[in-house]
């Protein structure tokens, strides 16, 4: 079954960079108390995590909601969120390719875990005619159609996901993102097809 590598998460880390207060960024609605980047803006995310994600997790986690636990965004506390706010949602623990949990798993981080159902649903319908509306039948599919062919189901998720960056608001955060969106897609896949076997689980 799919773990979680430090491979992995080091790429995540590599296209996430720090603190961000970026007003363009639908997260900046939510902004911290933590402080403000040089253009004053107040900052909203720091390595992926928004302030509102690092609030709502903490009771569950147990780390303390203040603004020196998220200004330093511990890799402790940033595996805790990663791997109970946005893995264990879609169940990724039971996809049995790495490649493909990397994928998925990037998604319900940029996207929020609840975006991965709809789109795979989709994704299952349109590509290979299986009708799969919940997240056990959509990952026990995955789990077959990967032990066929599981580059060819890396590849089109792959395809899918920069469809899906390009619709987003019409189109208009793709013309704002899209080229980082884009990059950050292709090394996570080139990472995926590297990946097909690989182990070291750390949480």
């Amino acid at each position: 079954m799919a773990v979680i590598t430090q491979e992995y998460i080091n790429a995540i880390h590599k296209y996430e960079g720090g603190l961000t207060g970026d007003p363009r960024d639908p997260a900046s609605k939510n902004p911290s108390p933590c402080g403000k980047d040089k253009h004053g803006d107040p900052y909203h995310t720091n390595k992926g995590v928004t302030w509102t994600s690092f609030n709502a997790l903490a009771p569950v986690l147990g780390y303390k909601v203040d603004c020196a636990t998220f200004m330093a965004m511990s890799d402790d506390v940033w595996i805790k969120i990663f791997k109970h706010g946005y893995w264990n949602p879609v169940q990724l623990d039971s996809i049995k390719s790495n490649g493909l949990a990397y994928l998925l798993a990037d998604f319900s981080w940029g996207s929020g875990p609840g975006y991965v159902k709809p789109f795979l649903n989709h994704f299952l319908l349109s590509h290979y005619n299986i009708t799969a509306i919940d997240t056990v039948s959509q990952n026990n599919a995955l789990n077959g159609l990967t032990a066929k062919n599981e580059v060819d189901v890396i590849q089109k998720i792959s395809a899918a996901r920069l469809e899906s960056f390009k619709s987003m608001e019409g189109g208009k955060l793709f013309e704002i993102y899209g080229a980082g969106w884009t990059n950050r897609l292709n090394g996570l896949t080139a990472l995926a097809m590297n990946s097909l076997t690989d182990s070291g689980k750390i949480v």
